[in-house]
């Protein structure tokens, strides 16, 4: 499989509008490539991989970008490595991007948390991107590794003017994130407070938004 999103698709742009279900054959890759040359709006759900080669032919235009990322490919300690990368590397390659939403749904076991430290310790670096204004973590665990990837964006984004922490389930159909909010409902105080600690660090500049 070549495309990046294994099942479904929205696509919003003001000459395109791609369904929001699709069968992912060769051909219907073809036609997504070619029809999303002016694509402005993209919103992938269920998302287990980024194909940034085929990524590349639209992503220069992309202005709004939303990702729902699968839930199985998620390790106990927050993010992998070649995740982060990936992410990393989707953003650079949107260089007029100025809205990020990435959707994540919580970990099942308890998640590494960052340290106290001052400051978020930085393992891989960043091309500055001077259009992001806002970002947003949906289903924010507080975990080392999403907030070493949060905090290296909010640091190669001058524009950056907001970044939404939402600890919660992301929103599903039927009852599935009420569940799970429920259910593990004494994980969004410390995540809360992890992401409190993630505002101190990013500094002043940018409005960290916790819900």
């Amino acid at each position: 499989m070549i495309i990046l999103i294994p099942y479904n698709l929205t696509a919003r742009s003001l000459r395109n509008y791609l369904r929001p279900s699709f069968d992912p054959t060769q051909h219907q890759h073809q036609h997504l490539v070619v029809s999303s040359l002016k694509l402005k709006y993209l919103e992938i759900s269920h998302c287990c991989d980024i194909n940034l080669h085929l990524l590349s032919s639209f992503s220069c235009r992309l202005q709004k970008l939303a990702i729902h990322w699968y839930q199985k490919n998620r390790l106990p300690y927050g993010l992998q490595m070649i995740l982060k990368d990936k992410l990393r590397s989707f953003v650079e390659k949107c260089p007029v991007l100025h809205t990020f939403k990435l959707e994540l749904w919580p970990l099942s076991q308890q998640p590494v948390p960052m340290s106290g430290q001052r400051d978020v310790k930085i393992n891989y670096e960043m091309r500055k991107h001077n259009k992001l204004k806002v970002s947003e973590i949906v289903g924010f665990d507080g975990s080392a590794s999403l907030a070493e990837f949060v905090f290296c964006v909010t640091q190669n984004a001058p524009m950056l003017k907001k970044i939404i922490c939402d600890p919660r389930c992301p929103r599903s159909k039927g009852n599935a994130h009420k569940w799970y909010d429920l259910t593990y409902i004494d994980r969004l105080a410390p995540a809360r407070g992890q992401a409190k600690l993630l505002a101190k660090q990013i500094g002043g500049g940018i409005d960290v938004v916790i819900l």
